[in-house]
């Protein structure tokens, strides 16, 4: 049996949440999606499922998408992993490919 695939959003507005995980789904509906709107819970998430991807919210319900983002990376397993980081603030690319080395940073 093959290994499920997962990807993890964390976004803290459940209508945009509920958008990322319909569009994930529709691009491929055999991936495993987690959601959550904290941080914290993402990385319990993380350290319990492999995870292939992430969308991380730079602003999310206890701390810092830029921090759970850097708290990932410091796990060996996602080292490379794709991390793409999400907000309506533009503020933070830069801060997100020089210190997180993200996949991909987006303006929602």
């Amino acid at each position: 049996m093959k290994q499920v695939k997962h990807i993890l959003i964390v976004e803290d507005d459940i209508f945009l949440r509920k958008y990322l995980i319909a569009k994930a789904n529709k691009i491929n509906s055999r991936i495993g999606i987690k959601s959550t709107d904290s941080a914290r819970e993402a990385l319990q998430i993380a350290q319990e499922y492999d995870i292939t991807a992430f969308i991380i919210d730079v602003q999310l319900v206890d701390y810092s998408g830029m921090e759970l983002a850097k708290q990932i990376r410091e796990l060996d397993i996602y080292l490379f992993t794709p991390i793409v980081l999400i907000t309506v603030v533009p503020t933070h690319e830069l801060e997100a490919y020089r210190q997180v080395h993200c996949y991909c940073f987006s303006w929602v």
